[in-house]
């Protein structure tokens, strides 16, 4: 065994297990933790299909504020931006597409057609696809917002990643945060395998950033999220599942019932929601914002 982040060899403990079945496949995960970057991840590391993915998008991030202003301070005016895992191109249509060259990927043909709807520059590839219908493509700045937690291999991503930049070249991406609030009152459904194979500590970003030929110049984390209610309802959502009462919250369960059972179970963890509240006041969102330039 061996770590997707760091690439130690040992010293791993075991967290969780949990499964995945589609299509009459059926994949038993464990979940690990090393102990040497604080990272956990998958095993074994299968990704979810693409077709697992056709969703909507946010439109907006937090992190796409602090993306633009670093865009505007460290691009030149004419530079070249790519955005892998683009979607619907969310993020791409807020650039200044007068001052720089706009460019994004995704391997989710309906999103693509909705972003070339846009008149944005996209394209249903993936990255090595993409190289090599552009073999030339070099870009200032390499976008990608919560894609490198789904990838089995986030190292060899970088490397490609690495080989597209321009020499001062510099990516900016988002994973989710490991000091986020919202594990106080249970782990989202999201952050499971197959969608999430990677679980990243912030350790382990500098580590596999700096053996893929990175140096990080800032990390920021996403301000709290959560109000004290909301997180009252998380928790409530958490304990029912962990009971295996999750039906509670799909759409087919009369709105009379789910009130009946979920309010009572709300009224009671209103303390200790207010409680776990209180005392991590510390704990930031839901995002870890990292902006990294190309060791020459």
């Amino acid at each position: 065994m061996r770590c997707p982040v760091c690439d130690s060899t040992f010293g791993f403990s075991l967290v969780e297990r949990c499964s995945y079945e589609a299509n009459g496949q059926r994949i038993d995960y464990k979940i690990y933790r090393c102990e040497s970057c604080g990272s956990s991840f998958a095993d074994p590391l299968i990704a979810a299909p693409p077709e697992y993915y056709n969703y909507a998008v946010p439109e907006w991030r937090w992190e796409y504020g602090r993306a633009l202003q670093d865009i505007e301070r460290y691009c030149p005016q004419g530079g070249v931006i790519l955005e892998i895992g683009c979607s619907e191109g969310h993020f791409l249509k807020r650039i200044d597409q007068a001052k720089y060259k706009v460019y994004g990927l995704d391997f989710n043909p309906d999103a693509i057609a909705k972003a070339q709807h846009r008149r944005l520059n996209c394209y249903a590839m993936t990255l090595e696809e993409f190289q090599e219908a552009f073999p030339d493509f070099r870009a200032d700045i390499v976008c990608f917002f919560h894609v490198l937690e789904h990838l089995e291999s986030p190292s060899r991503f970088l490397e490609q990643v690495v080989s597209i930049l321009k020499d001062e070249g510099r990516i900016i991406f988002s994973v989710p945060n490991p000091n986020r609030i919202r594990l106080k009152f249970g782990r989202e459904d999201g952050d499971y395998p197959p969608h999430h194979l990677i679980r990243f500590s912030v350790n382990g970003i500098f580590r596999l950033l700096g053996r893929c030929g990175f140096r990080v110049i800032k990390v920021e984390e996403e301000p709290r999220d959560l109000n004290v209610f909301s997180a009252n309802s998380h928790l409530t959502y958490h304990l029912l599942r962990t009971m295996r009462q999750s039906w509670l919250y799909k759409p087919a369960t009369p709105k009379w019932i789910k009130a009946l059972i979920r309010g009572p179970v709300l009224i009671c963890t209103f303390p200790l929601t207010m409680l776990i509240w209180l005392k991590n006041s510390c704990r930031g969102g839901l995002a870890l914002y990292i902006l990294a330039e190309k060791e020459l």
